[in-house]
């Protein structure tokens, strides 16, 4: 299962991460990396407070957890880019079988990694002729000077809060309104407390 059990019992290490069960350098590189995982809203019951259309799907923000802690693990600890490219869909009941594949460095220092999934099947066989799906793509490149801001990021940062001349925007019943469009937020993910607006930009 996801983040419990002992990874070393079958030739792997741990990811150490909760969303990740092992870690495995992949043989005939020199730095590859593959980790793999098992998610369920049985074992993660707070993914159902993420739902589309009553369907629960991973958050955008937790691939880039995975793309992070996978980083952090094997010292490339920067993600520069990451780029979604499917839903994740989590079902009531049943696993997915996740895989996060972080490539050997380029000249630069620089890892391509690749996250996919595929349902669990009751038995390896079926498993096996499941489709993995990519769900999304990035590269991980190792520390060193932190990248600095652009100058849009230094501007908002040095502006008063909220905004001068922002209007607060009612937010009370937004999480209502999103639901009645099909997008659920539970208690996990209902972390908005105000709004700003200014013309046509939103805080």
């Amino acid at each position: 299962k996801t983040g419990t059990g002992d990874a070393s019992s079958l030739g792997q290490a741990s990811a150490e991460h909760p969303l990740l069960g092992a870690a495995v350098a992949l043989a005939g590189e020199d730095e590859g990396w593959l980790f793999t995982a098992l998610l369920s809203t049985q074992d993660h019951p707070w993914l159902k407070d993420h739902a589309v259309m009553d369907s629960a799907l991973l958050p955008g923000t937790g691939f880039l957890e995975l793309a992070l802690a996978a980083g952090q693990r094997i010292g490339a600890e920067i993600l520069e880019e990451l780029t979604l490219q499917a839903p994740l869909l989590l079902e009531d009941e049943g696993a997915v079988q996740l895989q996060l594949a972080v490539s050997e460095p380029d000249d630069e220092g620089r890892r391509e990694l690749n996250i996919y999934s595929r349902p669990e099947g009751k038995s390896l066989d079926e498993s096996v002729r499941q489709e993995w799906t990519l769900h999304a793509g990035g590269v991980l490149s190792e520390g060193g000077e932190a990248p600095q801001a652009d100058g849009e990021l230094s501007r908002m940062a040095a502006q008063t809060w909220p905004p001068e001349g922002a209007q607060e925007l009612d937010s009370e019943f937004l999480y209502d309104r999103l639901a009645e469009a099909g997008f659920e937020y539970g208690p996990v993910f209902q972390g908005l407390r105000a709004a700003w607006g200014v013309e046509d930009e939103i805080f």
